[in-house]
């Protein structure tokens, strides 16, 4: 179990070139969590983790949202940031500054040599797992009670995801916010860019209601 700092709004950011190996197993994942006691736990206590690669976008040397601000993206679009498996973020999304949120798992620019395997977002305050551009393909995802989008595309993400499932609960939902179970963008103006945000998706549940 590793814990965050909650008053330092704490996050974890893997920055272009680096790796992080996360193998936890079905038996003892491993699990990143807020730093208060377990009993007072919320949403939102901390900023989850970002994985920044240099992998395709289509946008030039893009920077990551959340107030991190740091550069992500390139043309290896087999570029490796390691291994995230059997991984469970509990109560992350938040950001340093208003209106730019952190998700429970950030993917940007991320190449398809890493490895994302049974990872679950529990209780995030933004979205459960969002991909800015890359090609990272994913496969047993788990989101739970999500306040924003339970899955989210933009900048050119053609990746594969296969096997995922999302859970709301309703009487946690952000009232700002269409908190869709996907949500998929090219980007935020609708443009033409290339490439296109295009993935791909199978067997997908979506289970609700969202409010």
């Amino acid at each position: 179990t590793v814990k965050s700092d909650v008053a330092e709004k704490g996050a974890l950011c893997i920055e272009r070139g680096g790796k992080i190996y996360a193998e936890g197993t079905e038996s003892s994942p491993i699990v990143f969590t807020s730093g208060r006691p377990e009993a007072e736990r919320t949403p939102g206590d901390w900023g989850g983790i970002i994985i920044l690669g240099k992998a395709t976008t289509n946008k030039v040397d893009p920077t990551i949202e959340g107030g991190v601000g740091r550069t992500y993206g390139g043309n290896n679009d087999n570029d490796n940031s390691g291994i995230l498996r059997y991984v469970s973020v509990e109560y992350a999304g938040i950001a340093a500054f208003p209106n730019s949120e952190i998700n429970g798992f950030t993917f940007a620019g991320v190449g398809r040599g890493t490895i994302v395997d049974y990872c679950e977002s529990y209780y995030a305050n933004d979205d459960a797992f969002e991909f800015f551009g890359g090609t990272v393909n994913c496969s047993h995802l788990i989101a739970v009670g999500t306040a924003d989008d339970d899955y989210d595309f933009d900048f050119g993400y053609t990746g594969t995801i296969e096997y995922a499932i999302s859970k709301r609960d309703p009487a946690f939902v952000d009232g700002i916010d269409a908190g869709n179970g996907i949500e998929c963008d090219n980007d935020g103006t609708g443009s033409a860019a290339t490439p296109i945000t295009k993935p791909t998706l199978i067997n997908f549940t979506l289970i609700g209601p969202n409010d």
